[in-house]
């Protein structure tokens, strides 16, 4: 592990921080599941926040769990590997 790479341990802490955080959504007419993760969720080593890949949507007013009111909707069944997945993807950024 590199001296600029986070610890592993302090990533899974957030990613667990992140998955609290999520509101589940109703299932879509298949039956998938969905959650809303607050956009301030995803923010880069420089300070923009960013589009996760796994994010299918975005919503832009009336997140109850957002400071902001942004939001991106994820439909899947493991949210946490998702939103790990989207960590890395943002903190090589």
């Amino acid at each position: 592990m590199s001296n600029n790479q986070p610890h592993p341990l302090s990533v899974q802490a957030e990613v667990n921080d992140i998955v609290s955080s999520a509101l589940r959504l109703p299932r879509d007419l298949n039956g998938n599941s969905r959650w809303l993760v607050p956009a301030e969720a995803f923010i880069d080593r420089k300070g923009n926040e960013y589009r996760p890949r796994f994010a299918t949507k975005y919503r832009g007013k009336h997140v109850a769990n957002s400071p902001s009111g942004r939001g991106f909707v994820f439909q899947t069944v493991t949210l946490a590997r998702d939103i790990l997945q989207a960590y890395y993807e943002g903190d090589a950024a």
